[in-house]
């Protein structure tokens, strides 16, 4: 009760309020949820085509987006029904349940080698820790991150576990590993390595290759039950803009990211993020201390050096000194923002705060006084941020304002998502996609010879009915995607579908009178991809049930 209680009164504004609508990323966790919640509720159980973004025009999202807070989210979509036009309550509710899943993975993974008095203390700074709140709650919006810390303490769980050769550890792991990659790949990329160091720790010599075998056979798993949504996000890249875009922004790479960069106000966002961080070390290494010094038994002296290095990597990882890492294990440059290894950071903290937790009573006045300063300082941070978060609290300049306010109401879609051959440098603008909606109105039909008409749309699916005097084509004022194919109902016969001018779908209409079908298919990453997960997760249940 306890740590549901703190978890809800640090995010109860965006219980009231709904996702923080000032934040850098809560405007598209918010937009993404609507949508997908709407058409998961209308019958399609893994939406990706999301047809409603940039006023109607259509978008890959959840090809490349993960899914897992927007199922989240959608939850609650029953119960908004109404209430909720623009997706901000869904996108808060989502983030307070993971909120709150957070509170209760954390305690049950530090209950596993510490009292319960300190896994409810570590759980409980897991909880408020001024990155996971004030950072990517608060500053971000950043819906996926948020979700990601309630499977990281679960995973760590399955690895304890499968040291100690319990059974069906292997299932447990890959469920929580297939579940953190479903929900944020940055995050896997910042925690992972985290995984085979505490094997190797906390394991004893004779027992080494055991239980890297159980615990690599559960990551293997893991990634294999997240296929359905990796295999796309990862191959089917250059069907949009995302890898042209980021690759070629200097805000998205890393070398630009680091801490202690490009500083210019101390009020500025990365100064925060490096205030932060930096407390967040000192307190860790402050407890790592207290816990080797008062600690006699061999497990939890190495469970708080573990950490330790746990902490000290993540902040490595963070500043400039990292490059050789990032040059040599180029993969880990995708991240794109170095600061996310204070994810694993804040998971440092929380086990070195239930490993120093008994312990505490005995310190120095001055050892209990900075680690005070410091709670006090995070308390501060996630309320002042909290504070600035929302509109109804905060004035923002009226341009801002008018832009926040089209973006939401014409849903337009992240660039980097948008399709090729869109126009997104010239189209993700508000005004500029208002201009265009006005001269091609969303999903419209153009045809060069004869009339048309949509018998029925889907996300994927549209039937038109078309009248055909000779051969022509039909545009559909939806946005093109390489896996955009039509045929004839009646005859089954493939009609040519290509990009418009104005990358609007274009298909060639043979004379006569006839149901035109427009899919967007399943292509190979995808169906594999579905393939592999149905394949791991009939493999978890079977391991669960058996052993």
């Amino acid at each position: 009760m306890l740590l549901i209680t703190a978890a809800l009164l640090f995010t109860w504004p965006v219980l009231v309020h709904g996702a923080p609508d000032l934040s850098a990323d809560a405007i598209e966790h918010a937009r993404w949820v609507k949508i997908f919640s709407t058409q998961f509720w209308q019958g399609e159980w893994y939406p990706r085509w999301t047809a409603e973004s940039s006023g109607g025009l259509g978008a890959p999202t959840f090809f490349f987006v993960p899914p897992a807070g927007s199922y989240g989210a959608a939850l609650f979509r029953p119960l908004l029904t109404g209430h909720d036009p623009n997706g901000w309550l869904l996108a808060g509710w989502s983030m307070v349940l993971a909120g709150l899943l957070s509170a209760l993975t954390a305690y049950f993974w530090l209950r596993d080698f510490t009292p319960p008095p300190a896994a409810l203390f570590g759980a409980l700074v897991y909880t408020i820790s001024p990155y996971h709140i004030a950072i990517d709650l608060y500053n971000r919006g950043a819906l996926s991150e948020v979700w990601a810390f309630a499977w990281m303490p679960l995973v760590l769980l399955a690895v304890n576990r499968c040291v100690r050769g319990s059974r069906r550890a292997i299932a447990l792991l890959a469920l929580s590993y297939g579940l953190l990659a479903f929900t944020h790949l940055p995050t896997v990329v910042c925690f992972s390595w985290v995984i085979p160091l505490a094997v190797w720790m906390m394991s004893e010599p004779g027992q080494r290759g055991k239980a890297f075998t159980r615990t690599f056979t559960g990551i293997g798993l893991g990634i294999a039950m997240a296929g359905a949504y990796v295999l796309p996000a990862m191959l089917d890249q250059k069907k949009s803009w995302l890898a042209d875009l980021v690759n070629g922004d200097v805000w998205f790479y890393y070398r630009n990211n680091f801490l202690f960069m490009k500083l210019t106000s101390l009020l500025e966002y990365r100064v925060r993020v490096a205030v932060l961080v930096v407390s967040m070390l000192i307190a860790a290494v402050v407890l790592y201390w207290i816990a080797r010094r008062s600690e006699s038994a061999s497990a939890p002296r190495r469970a708080a050096l573990l950490y330790l290095f746990a902490a000290l990597g993540a902040f490595f990882m963070m500043t400039q000194a990292s490059i050789p890492v990032y040059e040599v294990f180029k993969f880990a440059q995708a991240i794109q923002f170095p600061a996310r290894f204070a994810t694993t950071l804040t998971v440092a903290l929380a086990a070195l705060s239930a490993l120093a937790y008994p312990y505490l009573a005995r310190q120095s006045k001055r050892i209990l006084g900075l680690l005070a300063i410091l709670s006090f300082g995070w308390i501060a941070a996630d309320a002042w941020a909290a504070s600035t978060a929302f509109s109804v609290w905060r004035k923002i300049p009226e341009d801002r304002a008018v832009k926040d306010r089209k973006t939401t109401v014409l849903r337009v879609e992240y660039y980097q998502y948008w399709p090729k051959p869109a126009d997104t440098l010239r189209l993700h603008e508000p005004a500029a996609l208002e201009a265009f909606l006005a001269a091609h109105p969303a999903r419209s039909l153009v045809m060069s010879a004869g009339s048309a008409a949509v018998e029925s749309w889907h996300p994927r699916r549209v039937a038109i009915k078309v009248h055909a005097p000779e051969d022509g084509q039909l545009t559909i004022r939806h946005f093109y995607y390489k896996d955009w194919r039509a045929h004839l109902q009646e005859s089954g016969q493939s009609v040519a579908v290509t990009p418009s001018p104005d990358g609007l779908i274009q298909v060639e209409t043979p004379p006569g009178d006839y149901t035109l079908i427009v899919e967007l298919i399943r292509d190979k990453p995808e169906r594999i991809g579905l393939a592999m997960s149905a394949a791991s997760c009939l493999a978890i249940l079977t391991m669960a049930w058996l052993l």
